[in-house]
Protein backbone atom coordinates (compact mmCIF):
# COMPACT_ATOMS: atom_id res chain seq x y z
CA UNK A 1 0.00 0.00 0.00
CA UNK A 2 2.35 2.66 -1.27
CA UNK A 3 1.69 6.37 -0.92
CA UNK A 4 4.78 7.38 -2.88
CA UNK A 5 4.11 9.27 -6.11
CA UNK A 6 6.15 8.47 -9.16
CA UNK A 7 6.73 9.62 -12.68
CA UNK A 8 5.85 7.78 -15.86
CA UNK A 9 9.56 7.38 -16.60
CA UNK A 10 9.92 5.11 -13.57
CA UNK A 11 7.28 2.68 -14.78
CA UNK A 12 9.14 0.30 -17.08
CA UNK A 13 8.87 -2.71 -14.78
CA UNK A 14 5.13 -2.25 -14.36
CA UNK A 15 4.49 -1.61 -18.06
CA UNK A 16 6.34 -4.65 -19.40
CA UNK A 17 4.65 -7.12 -17.07
CA UNK A 18 1.27 -5.46 -17.72
CA UNK A 19 1.62 -6.06 -21.46
CA UNK A 20 2.24 -9.74 -20.77
CA UNK A 21 -0.74 -9.76 -18.41
CA UNK A 22 -3.08 -8.39 -21.09
CA UNK A 23 -1.81 -11.04 -23.50
CA UNK A 24 -2.40 -13.76 -20.90
CA UNK A 25 -5.86 -12.35 -20.19
CA UNK A 26 -6.70 -12.62 -23.88
CA UNK A 27 -5.73 -16.29 -23.90
CA UNK A 28 -7.67 -16.99 -20.71
CA UNK A 29 -10.63 -15.04 -22.05
CA UNK A 30 -10.68 -17.23 -25.14
CA UNK A 31 -10.75 -20.31 -22.95
CA UNK A 32 -13.49 -19.21 -20.56
CA UNK A 33 -15.55 -17.24 -23.09
CA UNK A 34 -15.00 -19.39 -26.15
CA UNK A 35 -14.85 -16.52 -28.65
CA UNK A 36 -11.85 -14.57 -29.87
CA UNK A 37 -13.80 -11.30 -30.12
CA UNK A 38 -14.88 -11.61 -26.51
CA UNK A 39 -11.30 -12.30 -25.43
CA UNK A 40 -10.07 -9.29 -27.39
CA UNK A 41 -12.82 -7.12 -25.93
CA UNK A 42 -11.83 -8.13 -22.39
CA UNK A 43 -8.12 -7.50 -23.04
CA UNK A 44 -8.74 -4.05 -24.51
CA UNK A 45 -11.24 -3.12 -21.78
CA UNK A 46 -8.72 -3.98 -19.06
CA UNK A 47 -5.59 -2.67 -20.77
CA UNK A 48 -6.98 0.60 -22.16
CA UNK A 49 -10.39 1.10 -20.57
CA UNK A 50 -9.78 0.72 -16.84
CA UNK A 51 -7.61 2.19 -14.06
CA UNK A 52 -5.23 -0.72 -14.63
CA UNK A 53 -3.73 1.30 -17.51
CA UNK A 54 -2.87 4.02 -14.99
CA UNK A 55 -1.33 1.55 -12.54
CA UNK A 56 0.77 0.08 -15.35
CA UNK A 57 2.19 3.54 -16.09
CA UNK A 58 3.33 4.18 -12.52
CA UNK A 59 5.94 2.56 -10.32
CA UNK A 60 3.35 0.98 -8.01
CA UNK A 61 2.95 -2.64 -6.98
CA UNK A 62 -0.62 -3.19 -8.15
CA UNK A 63 0.11 -3.99 -11.80
CA UNK A 64 2.85 -6.48 -10.94
CA UNK A 65 0.71 -8.08 -8.23
CA UNK A 66 -2.28 -8.40 -10.57
CA UNK A 67 -0.05 -9.95 -13.22
CA UNK A 68 1.38 -12.50 -10.78
CA UNK A 69 -2.09 -13.46 -9.59
CA UNK A 70 -3.44 -13.95 -13.11
CA UNK A 71 -0.33 -15.95 -14.08
CA UNK A 72 -0.89 -18.21 -11.04
CA UNK A 73 -4.53 -18.58 -12.12
CA UNK A 74 -3.45 -19.62 -15.62
CA UNK A 75 -0.98 -22.17 -14.23
CA UNK A 76 -3.68 -23.59 -11.96
CA UNK A 77 -6.02 -24.10 -14.92
CA UNK A 78 -3.22 -25.89 -16.75
CA UNK A 79 -3.29 -28.50 -14.00
CA UNK A 80 -6.90 -29.24 -14.94
CA UNK A 81 -5.84 -29.86 -18.55
CA UNK A 82 -2.71 -31.86 -17.76
CA UNK A 83 -2.64 -35.46 -18.94
CA UNK A 84 1.01 -36.08 -18.12
CA UNK A 85 1.87 -36.67 -14.47
CA UNK A 86 5.38 -35.30 -14.91
CA UNK A 87 4.01 -31.84 -15.75
CA UNK A 88 1.94 -31.50 -12.58
CA UNK A 89 4.93 -30.54 -10.45
CA UNK A 90 6.07 -27.88 -12.95
CA UNK A 91 2.64 -26.27 -13.28
CA UNK A 92 2.25 -26.30 -9.49
CA UNK A 93 5.71 -24.77 -9.15
CA UNK A 94 4.53 -21.98 -11.45
CA UNK A 95 1.48 -21.44 -9.24
CA UNK A 96 3.66 -21.25 -6.12
CA UNK A 97 6.18 -18.88 -7.67
CA UNK A 98 3.60 -16.55 -9.18
CA UNK A 99 1.27 -16.48 -6.17
CA UNK A 100 4.23 -16.25 -3.80
CA UNK A 101 5.74 -13.34 -5.69
CA UNK A 102 2.38 -11.55 -5.62
CA UNK A 103 2.50 -11.75 -1.84
CA UNK A 104 6.13 -10.65 -1.69
CA UNK A 105 5.24 -7.68 -3.86
CA UNK A 106 2.12 -6.73 -1.90
CA UNK A 107 1.27 -8.36 1.43
CA UNK A 108 -2.54 -8.00 1.00
CA UNK A 109 -2.28 -10.48 -1.89
CA UNK A 110 -1.75 -13.34 0.56
CA UNK A 111 -5.44 -14.45 0.84
CA UNK A 112 -5.78 -14.33 -2.95
CA UNK A 113 -2.59 -16.38 -3.30
CA UNK A 114 -3.96 -19.02 -0.92
CA UNK A 115 -7.15 -19.24 -3.00
CA UNK A 116 -5.09 -19.83 -6.15
CA UNK A 117 -3.07 -22.63 -4.54
CA UNK A 118 -6.34 -24.25 -3.41
CA UNK A 119 -7.65 -23.92 -6.97
CA UNK A 120 -4.54 -25.68 -8.27
CA UNK A 121 -5.14 -28.51 -5.83
CA UNK A 122 -8.81 -28.72 -6.81
CA UNK A 123 -7.93 -28.88 -10.51
CA UNK A 124 -5.64 -31.87 -9.94
CA UNK A 125 -7.70 -33.58 -7.24
CA UNK A 126 -9.61 -35.95 -9.52
CA UNK A 127 -6.37 -37.49 -10.83
CA UNK A 128 -5.48 -39.14 -7.56
CA UNK A 129 -3.03 -38.95 -4.68
CA UNK A 130 0.11 -38.69 -6.79
CA UNK A 131 -1.11 -35.59 -8.62
CA UNK A 132 -2.22 -34.00 -5.36
CA UNK A 133 1.17 -34.50 -3.75
CA UNK A 134 2.95 -33.08 -6.76
CA UNK A 135 0.78 -29.96 -6.52
CA UNK A 136 1.48 -29.61 -2.82
CA UNK A 137 5.23 -30.07 -3.29
CA UNK A 138 5.47 -27.85 -6.36
CA UNK A 139 3.39 -25.00 -4.97
CA UNK A 140 5.11 -25.32 -1.61
CA UNK A 141 8.56 -25.11 -3.17
CA UNK A 142 7.64 -22.06 -5.25
CA UNK A 143 6.13 -20.25 -2.28
CA UNK A 144 9.09 -21.16 -0.06
CA UNK A 145 11.56 -19.68 -2.56
CA UNK A 146 9.57 -16.42 -2.56
CA UNK A 147 9.47 -16.42 1.24
CA UNK A 148 13.24 -16.90 1.32
CA UNK A 149 13.71 -13.87 -0.95
CA UNK A 150 11.42 -11.79 1.29
CA UNK A 151 13.17 -12.88 4.48
CA UNK A 152 16.59 -12.11 2.99
CA UNK A 153 15.42 -8.65 1.93
CA UNK A 154 13.87 -7.81 5.31
CA UNK A 155 16.98 -8.90 7.20
CA UNK A 156 19.32 -7.03 4.85
CA UNK A 157 17.31 -3.80 5.08
CA UNK A 158 15.95 -3.82 8.64
CA UNK A 159 18.19 -6.28 10.43
CA UNK A 160 15.17 -8.39 11.36
CA UNK A 161 12.26 -10.24 9.76
CA UNK A 162 9.73 -7.58 10.75
CA UNK A 163 7.64 -6.30 7.79
CA UNK A 164 8.48 -2.84 6.55
CA UNK A 165 5.09 -1.42 7.57
CA UNK A 166 6.24 -1.61 11.19
CA UNK A 167 8.75 1.16 10.43
CA UNK A 168 6.36 3.74 8.98
CA UNK A 169 6.60 7.23 10.39
CA UNK A 170 4.15 7.20 13.31
CA UNK A 171 3.59 10.95 12.96
CA UNK A 172 2.70 10.82 9.28
CA UNK A 173 0.75 7.53 9.38
CA UNK A 174 -0.88 7.71 12.79
CA UNK A 175 -3.88 5.69 11.60
CA UNK A 176 -1.64 2.66 11.01
CA UNK A 177 -1.10 2.43 14.78
CA UNK A 178 -4.39 3.82 16.07
CA UNK A 179 -6.96 2.23 13.72
CA UNK A 180 -7.33 -1.52 14.02
CA UNK A 181 -4.50 -3.65 12.65
CA UNK A 182 -2.24 -1.40 10.55
CA UNK A 183 -5.26 0.72 9.62
CA UNK A 184 -7.55 -2.26 8.89
CA UNK A 185 -10.84 -2.61 10.74
CA UNK A 186 -13.89 -4.08 8.97
CA UNK A 187 -15.63 -3.49 5.60
CA UNK A 188 -17.56 -0.21 5.79
CA UNK A 189 -20.67 -0.34 3.53
CA UNK A 190 -20.47 3.36 2.68
CA UNK A 191 -16.85 3.03 1.57
CA UNK A 192 -17.67 -0.04 -0.48
CA UNK A 193 -20.42 1.83 -2.32
CA UNK A 194 -18.07 4.75 -2.96
CA UNK A 195 -15.38 2.37 -4.25
CA UNK A 196 -17.91 1.06 -6.78
CA UNK A 197 -20.07 4.07 -7.66
CA UNK A 198 -18.43 7.15 -6.12
CA UNK A 199 -17.20 10.00 -8.32
CA UNK A 200 -13.90 10.20 -6.45
CA UNK A 201 -12.68 6.57 -6.57
CA UNK A 202 -15.59 4.53 -7.96
CA UNK A 203 -14.65 1.74 -10.37
CA UNK A 204 -17.86 1.91 -12.38
CA UNK A 205 -17.39 5.62 -13.04
CA UNK A 206 -13.69 5.22 -13.84
CA UNK A 207 -14.50 2.24 -16.10
CA UNK A 208 -18.24 1.93 -16.87
CA UNK A 209 -17.69 -1.24 -18.92
CA UNK A 210 -16.73 -3.10 -15.72
CA UNK A 211 -20.40 -3.02 -14.68
CA UNK A 212 -20.87 -6.05 -16.95
CA UNK A 213 -18.02 -8.02 -15.33
CA UNK A 214 -19.98 -9.41 -12.31
CA UNK A 215 -22.67 -10.64 -14.71
CA UNK A 216 -20.04 -12.50 -16.71
CA UNK A 217 -18.52 -14.08 -13.61
CA UNK A 218 -21.99 -15.27 -12.55
CA UNK A 219 -22.69 -16.75 -15.98
CA UNK A 220 -19.31 -18.46 -15.94
CA UNK A 221 -20.09 -20.06 -12.59
CA UNK A 222 -23.60 -21.16 -13.61
CA UNK A 223 -22.86 -22.39 -17.12
CA UNK A 224 -19.12 -22.94 -17.29
CA UNK A 225 -17.22 -26.22 -17.19
CA UNK A 226 -15.02 -25.11 -14.28
CA UNK A 227 -17.16 -23.71 -11.44
CA UNK A 228 -14.20 -23.79 -9.02
CA UNK A 229 -12.21 -21.49 -11.31
CA UNK A 230 -15.19 -19.16 -11.69
CA UNK A 231 -15.67 -19.11 -7.93
CA UNK A 232 -12.03 -18.17 -7.30
CA UNK A 233 -12.10 -15.55 -10.06
CA UNK A 234 -15.11 -14.01 -8.29
CA UNK A 235 -13.78 -14.37 -4.76
CA UNK A 236 -10.53 -12.52 -5.45
CA UNK A 237 -12.15 -9.20 -6.54
CA UNK A 238 -14.70 -9.57 -3.73
CA UNK A 239 -11.89 -9.95 -1.19
CA UNK A 240 -9.94 -7.00 -2.56
CA UNK A 241 -12.89 -4.61 -2.50
CA UNK A 242 -13.81 -5.68 1.02
CA UNK A 243 -10.18 -5.19 2.03
CA UNK A 244 -10.12 -1.72 0.45
CA UNK A 245 -13.35 -0.82 2.24
CA UNK A 246 -11.80 -1.97 5.54
CA UNK A 247 -8.77 0.29 5.31
CA UNK A 248 -8.81 3.69 7.00
CA UNK A 249 -6.93 5.30 4.08
CA UNK A 250 -9.39 3.80 1.61
CA UNK A 251 -9.04 6.58 -0.99
CA UNK A 252 -5.34 5.61 -1.25
CA UNK A 253 -3.95 9.12 -1.61
CA UNK A 254 -3.33 10.38 -5.14
CA UNK A 255 -5.00 7.76 -7.30
CA UNK A 256 -7.36 6.89 -10.14
CA UNK A 257 -10.08 4.44 -9.20
CA UNK A 258 -9.97 1.95 -6.29
CA UNK A 259 -6.20 1.55 -6.18
CA UNK A 260 -5.98 -0.92 -3.29
CA UNK A 261 -8.31 -3.22 -5.22
CA UNK A 262 -6.36 -2.68 -8.44
CA UNK A 263 -4.65 -6.07 -8.47
CA UNK A 264 -8.05 -7.79 -8.81
CA UNK A 265 -9.14 -5.96 -11.98
CA UNK A 266 -7.76 -8.65 -14.36
CA UNK A 267 -10.21 -11.15 -12.86
CA UNK A 268 -13.08 -8.79 -13.61
CA UNK A 269 -11.73 -8.72 -17.16
CA UNK A 270 -12.41 -12.45 -17.37
CA UNK A 271 -16.05 -11.69 -16.63
CA UNK A 272 -16.15 -9.41 -19.68
CA UNK A 273 -14.79 -12.22 -21.85
CA UNK A 274 -17.73 -14.40 -20.77
CA UNK A 275 -20.38 -11.69 -21.22
CA UNK A 276 -19.54 -10.83 -24.83
CA UNK A 277 -20.33 -14.17 -26.58
CA UNK A 278 -23.50 -14.63 -24.52
CA UNK A 279 -24.86 -11.16 -25.28
CA UNK A 280 -27.30 -10.44 -28.12
CA UNK A 281 -26.16 -8.31 -31.04
CA UNK A 282 -27.92 -5.26 -29.57
CA UNK A 283 -26.26 -5.70 -26.19
CA UNK A 284 -22.88 -6.17 -27.88
CA UNK A 285 -23.31 -2.74 -29.45
CA UNK A 286 -24.07 -1.33 -26.00
CA UNK A 287 -20.98 -3.04 -24.57
CA UNK A 288 -18.85 -1.66 -27.41
CA UNK A 289 -20.09 1.90 -26.82
CA UNK A 290 -19.61 1.67 -23.05
CA UNK A 291 -16.17 0.14 -23.65
CA UNK A 292 -15.25 3.06 -25.91
CA UNK A 293 -16.38 5.53 -23.24
CA UNK A 294 -14.19 3.67 -20.72
CA UNK A 295 -11.18 3.93 -23.03
CA UNK A 296 -11.76 7.68 -23.47
CA UNK A 297 -11.97 8.20 -19.69
CA UNK A 298 -8.75 6.26 -19.11
CA UNK A 299 -7.01 8.10 -21.97
CA UNK A 300 -7.93 11.49 -20.51
CA UNK A 301 -6.64 10.54 -17.07
CA UNK A 302 -3.43 8.78 -18.13
CA UNK A 303 -2.46 11.46 -20.66
CA UNK A 304 -2.80 14.23 -18.03
CA UNK A 305 -2.04 12.67 -14.63
CA UNK A 306 -3.05 9.35 -13.09
CA UNK A 307 -2.61 10.68 -9.57
CA UNK A 308 -5.93 12.39 -8.88
CA UNK A 309 -6.60 14.44 -5.78
CA UNK A 310 -8.00 12.69 -2.71
CA UNK A 311 -9.77 15.80 -1.42
CA UNK A 312 -11.63 16.59 -4.66
CA UNK A 313 -15.09 14.92 -4.62
CA UNK A 314 -14.95 14.37 -8.41
CA UNK A 315 -11.40 14.92 -9.69
CA UNK A 316 -12.08 13.60 -13.20
CA UNK A 317 -14.66 16.29 -13.92
CA UNK A 318 -12.91 19.06 -12.01
CA UNK A 319 -9.28 18.36 -13.01
CA UNK A 320 -8.72 15.72 -15.69
CA UNK A 321 -11.44 16.81 -18.14
CA UNK A 322 -10.50 20.53 -18.32
CA UNK A 323 -6.75 19.77 -18.29
CA UNK A 324 -7.11 17.40 -21.24
CA UNK A 325 -9.08 19.76 -23.47
CA UNK A 326 -6.71 22.59 -22.61
CA UNK A 327 -3.83 20.43 -23.84
CA UNK A 328 -2.07 20.04 -20.50
CA UNK A 329 -0.41 16.66 -21.01
CA UNK A 330 1.93 14.70 -18.67
CA UNK A 331 1.39 16.93 -15.66
CA UNK A 332 3.18 14.74 -13.11
CA UNK A 333 6.59 16.27 -12.49
CA UNK A 334 7.48 14.13 -9.46
CA UNK A 335 10.10 11.38 -9.72
CA UNK A 336 10.89 8.34 -7.61
CA UNK A 337 14.45 9.70 -7.41
CA UNK A 338 15.48 11.60 -4.31
CA UNK A 339 16.04 15.34 -4.45
CA UNK A 340 19.78 14.76 -4.43
CA UNK A 341 19.57 12.29 -7.32
CA UNK A 342 17.14 14.28 -9.47
CA UNK A 343 18.37 17.78 -8.64
CA UNK A 344 16.37 20.54 -10.29
CA UNK A 345 16.26 18.90 -13.71
CA UNK A 346 12.73 18.43 -15.12
CA UNK A 347 13.80 15.48 -17.27
CA UNK A 348 12.68 12.92 -14.68
CA UNK A 349 9.03 13.98 -14.81
CA UNK A 350 6.27 12.45 -16.89
CA UNK A 351 6.46 12.74 -20.68
CA UNK A 352 4.78 11.12 -23.67
CA UNK A 353 6.23 10.08 -27.03
CA UNK A 354 4.64 12.97 -28.86
CA UNK A 355 6.34 15.48 -26.57
CA UNK A 356 9.66 13.75 -27.16
CA UNK A 357 9.04 14.26 -30.91
CA UNK A 358 8.40 17.95 -30.34
CA UNK A 359 4.59 17.90 -30.40
CA UNK A 360 2.60 19.86 -27.84
CA UNK A 361 -0.88 19.77 -26.36
CA UNK A 362 -3.41 17.33 -27.79
CA UNK A 363 -1.18 16.85 -30.83
CA UNK A 364 1.30 15.01 -28.60
CA UNK A 365 -1.19 12.10 -28.53
CA UNK A 366 -0.93 11.55 -32.29
CA UNK A 367 1.76 8.80 -32.06
CA UNK A 368 -0.42 6.89 -29.58
CA UNK A 369 -3.52 7.25 -31.76
CA UNK A 370 -1.52 6.17 -34.81
CA UNK A 371 -0.40 3.03 -32.98
CA UNK A 372 -4.02 2.29 -32.05
CA UNK A 373 -5.14 2.80 -35.65
CA UNK A 374 -2.47 0.36 -36.83
CA UNK A 375 -3.62 -2.19 -34.25
CA UNK A 376 -7.22 -1.85 -35.43
CA UNK A 377 -6.19 -2.36 -39.08
CA UNK A 378 -4.22 -5.49 -38.16
CA UNK A 379 -7.18 -6.82 -36.18
CA UNK A 380 -9.60 -6.22 -39.06
CA UNK A 381 -7.22 -7.95 -41.46
CA UNK A 382 -6.96 -10.96 -39.16
CA UNK A 383 -10.74 -11.12 -38.82
CA UNK A 384 -11.19 -10.90 -42.59
CA UNK A 385 -8.65 -13.68 -43.16
CA UNK A 386 -10.25 -15.94 -40.55
CA UNK A 387 -13.68 -15.38 -42.10
CA UNK A 388 -12.55 -15.98 -45.67
CA UNK A 389 -10.60 -19.18 -44.92
CA UNK A 390 -13.65 -21.39 -44.17
CA UNK A 391 -15.51 -19.95 -47.17
CA UNK A 392 -12.60 -20.80 -49.49
CA UNK A 393 -12.50 -24.35 -48.13
CA UNK A 394 -16.22 -24.79 -48.73
CA UNK A 395 -15.83 -23.38 -52.26
CA UNK A 396 -13.03 -25.83 -53.06
CA UNK A 397 -15.08 -28.76 -51.79
CA UNK A 398 -18.03 -27.64 -53.93
CA UNK A 399 -15.82 -27.42 -57.04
Amino acid sequence: MSHQPSSNRDSGASSVVSIKLVSCLGELGLRVGGEIRGAAFAAVALGLGSPFWAYASLFWAHALTGACLIFAFAFALKLGESHHGGQDFLWALGVGLAAGWATVTEYPAFPASVLLVLLALAEAWHRGRSARWQVVLGAGLGASLCLLVLATYLYAVFGSFTPGYAYLDSKQFTFMQQRGFLGLTYPHPDRLLKLLFGCSRGLFLASPVMIAAPIGLWLWYKRGSSPAAALVATAIPAYYFLFNASFYWWKSGLSFGPRYAGASLPFLGLGLAVVWPRASEAWRRVLAVVGLISVIIALIVVSTTSQLSMQDPCPFLHSSWPAFWQGHMALNRVSMLTVVEAGTSPQFGAVNLGQVMGLAGLASLLPLLAAWALGILIWLRIRTSSTQAPEMKRHKRAV
